[in-house]
């Protein structure tokens, strides 16, 4: 290791001590490591089936192939309803894992939400070699500053997936939303990358490119309203997050995108002695809803004050 390195390195480690200092004294740190479904069958399965929903474009085509293992992974681990009828949101809703709530996973009513005009919704359907198999209202508003469109304790489970890291001005507002119209033993699917991942921390001591797992704007030709990712979260942080909007983590795990990228850092790390867990790029999260916590409505690490 050269001196910038070792320089760099002696600030990265500085700062990671100070953030868990402050996180301790908040009382707030909960780490979790659940194992990641590395070979899980029923993965295959969600992928398979995922492959058979025709695309409306080509661009549709290339967004599922290009995420094809993360959504295949998340419907992978979406909980079994426990109740009849059982209620599933998807907000964010790009209408490929919100038939397979219904056609796979054994939930009966659907809703899917997505960044628009509060009061609008659109009817969305999906097909199969042509044959609508599945549809649903997609209800548009704002998860940062509207009242979500739906009573309280209202559905059994909601999914977040790949959304609180574009978000610009108020997360806390999106989970607390979610725990309102979720029911009482309801459940919170959320998924985001992870900003303290191998690859981040490779990127970031080269200083080849961006630490965050993705840092592109969108091109203005695509009219896509939002792409760029605001703020990324470590995996401490998101668990933090989700402990002040009154959750308990029940399953957490990360997955490598590519397991060849950055694998010195494994070594660097376990060397200087910091942990080598949830260290992939990928965060999964389930969370249960548990009203009896003290809600924490901004906390210290993610807004200031």
């Amino acid at each position: 290791m050269n001196r910038v390195q070792s320089l760099v390195l002696r600030a990265v480690r500085r700062a990671l001590r100070e953030i868990d200092a402050r996180l301790c004294q908040e009382g707030q740190r909960v780490v979790i490591d659940s194992p990641a479904p590395d070979s899980d069958p029923s993965a295959a399965a969600f992928k398979e089936f995922l492959l058979t929903l025709d695309s409306s474009s080509a661009e549709e085509r290339a967004y599922l192939m290009m995420h094809l293992n993360r959504l295949a992974t998340t419907l992978s681990i979406v909980p079994r309803p426990l109740r009849r009828p059982s209620r599933a949101l998807e907000l964010g809703c790009y209408m490929q894992m919100t038939p397979a709530l219904k056609l796979k996973c054994g939930y009966e009513e659907i809703r899917g939400a997505y960044f628009g005009q509060l009061g609008l919704n659109v009817r969305r359907s999906t097909s199969i070699a042509g044959r609508e198999v599945f549809a649903c209202d997609i209800d548009l508003f704002d998860v940062e500053s509207d009242m979500f469109p739906y009573p309280d304790d209202c559905f059994d489970l909601v999914l977040a997936c790949e959304i609180i890291e574009h978000l610009e001005k108020d997360p806390m507002h999106m989970l607390l939303e979610i725990s309102r119209v979720l029911t009482t033993d309801g459940k919170l699917l959320i998924t985001t990358p992870n900003s303290a991942s191998i690859s981040s921390i490779a990127n970031l001591l080269q200083g080849n490119r961006n630490a965050q797992v993705f840092s592109s704007y969108p091109l203005p030709e695509k009219g896509e309203i939002k792409g760029v990712h605001v703020r990324e979260y470590t995996s401490i942080e998101l668990q933090n997050v989700l402990n002040c909007a009154g959750f308990r983590i029940q399953q957490f795990f990360t997955t490598r995108c590519d397991a060849s990228l950055g694998t010195w850092v494994y070594d660097l790390l376990r060397n200087e002695g910091f942990t080598t867990d949830h260290r992939g790029e990928q965060i999964y999260c389930i969370a249960a809803k548990s009203p009896n916590d003290q809600i924490v409505r901004y906390p210290d690490f993610i807004y200031a004050k």
